[in-house]
């Protein structure tokens, strides 16, 4: 499904992804487009006229602090453009959210300079590393979940997809319910990219994708349950960002991947000679890693992503998150199998590392991070 340009996501933008009927929306792409904006207040509508209410989720405790929560609602309370829209969709009797014991509510200026706040709760506050707090909690009032920032570029808490699943289990029990992810487009090293075997670097921007996962559930009607996954990766806005410039500029205004400059090899790397390899494999992304000389550079390692169909040589030397057995096969390079394997991460620690762009030398170094030294 593919979207024209525009200068905002908007309301009707927002229910063409909720039509496809998925429990998980994924909505991915520049940052400051009015993605975050368009579920917060559907969110709150529904609320408003339907009584629905919501879980507005974060990785860490420091997220849902007190101040973090109210800025990240500030825009309901008073648009750029002076819309005050919780004040007009109330007919003037609310001004803004607040939070008030993890939980979301009403609050209004009085003539006097005090506020008052509403007794009735909005949505609940959580956060991925306390998931194990929640698990007690009865949410029958809760129809949707916002989990805001769900890609990170400074690191994911261990075995991140599984707290969600808990979260998602605790609030859901066993009803239909809907999970907005809302992401930035930093790196595309994410785990749940990986779990769910998302190949991001496919996605067009500007499109809708629809993955669906078979499960071995059946449901009321003997039926076997299976979960859709839908995802929007938000085209570019027509509408310039003015004080945006350099490296970053790209990431921030037209929504593509971040990336770092990586040293380039000045000749195809053909060209050099090549003395070993490696192949390392992380959920969806895979590289080969070449141990290579030239007069000039030294010994150093050329690394490029390999294909779908890409074969791996006879005692190729293999580096794995997967569970696998094998001579040559382990989990780190700390497990040494052959005699390079030192070589390998010398060279590593000193960075002598070449790549053919930016974005494989990007997602390379946010893998290292991810798995720790390797």
């Amino acid at each position: 499904m593919k979207r024209r340009k525009k200068e905002h996501y908007e309301q009707d933008d927002l229910q063409e992804l909720i039509d496809t009927d998925a429990e998980y929306l994924m909505l991915l792409g520049e940052r400051s487009n009015g993605k975050s904006y368009a579920v917060k207040w559907r969110l709150f509508k529904d609320w408003y006229e339907k009584g629905e209410e919501f879980i507005y989720l974060r990785r860490w405790d420091t997220d849902i602090k007190g101040k973090k929560v109210k800025d990240y609602f500030a825009d309901l309370e008073q648009r750029t453009d002076g819309v005050r829209p919780i004040n007009e969709l109330t007919g003037g009797d609310w001004d803004y959210i607040d939070i008030y014991r993890g939980e979301l509510f009403l609050v209004r200026y009085n003539e006097d300079g005090t506020t008052t706040r509403d007794s009735k709760r909005i949505a609940h506050v959580m956060n991925l590393t306390g998931e194990t707090h929640y698990k007690s909690g009865q949410f029958p009032k809760v129809s949707s979940i916002l989990f805001e920032e769900f890609i990170t570029a400074t690191g994911y808490i261990p075995r991140e997809v599984e707290s969600l699943f808990s979260i998602v289990s605790t609030v859901f029990r066993r009803k239909r319910g809907r999970v907005y992810m809302i992401g930035n487009t930093l790196v595309p090293v994410c785990p749940y990219f990986n779990e769910w075997d998302i190949h991001i670097d496919k996605i067009k921007q500007g499109t809708i994708n629809i993955f669906n996962y078979h499960t071995q559930q059946l449901d009321e009607d003997n039926n076997e349950i299976v979960v859709k996954v839908a995802l929007e990766y938000l085209a570019a806005l027509d509408t310039p960002t003015r004080m945006i410039f350099g490296r970053h500029e790209a990431s921030i205004t037209h929504g593509v991947w971040d990336t770092f400059a990586y040293p380039h090899l000045p000749r195809n790397y053909r060209s050099y000679d090549q003395y070993a390899t490696m192949i390392y494999e992380y959920g969806i992304f895979r590289y080969r890693v070449c141990l290579m000389y030239d007069d000039e550079i030294g010994r150093f390692l050329y690394v490029y992503p390999m294909s779908d169909n890409s074969k791996i040589k006879d005692n190729e030397r293999i580096v794995t998150d997967k569970y696998a057995v094998g001579r040559n096969v382990s989990s780190t390079l700390l497990h040494q199998r052959a005699g390079y394997d030192k070589l390998f991460l010398k060279l590593l620690e000193e960075r002598k590392v070449f790549f053919p762009d930016a974005l494989t030398g990007t997602n390379f170094y946010q893998i290292r991070k991810e798995m720790g030294r390797w």
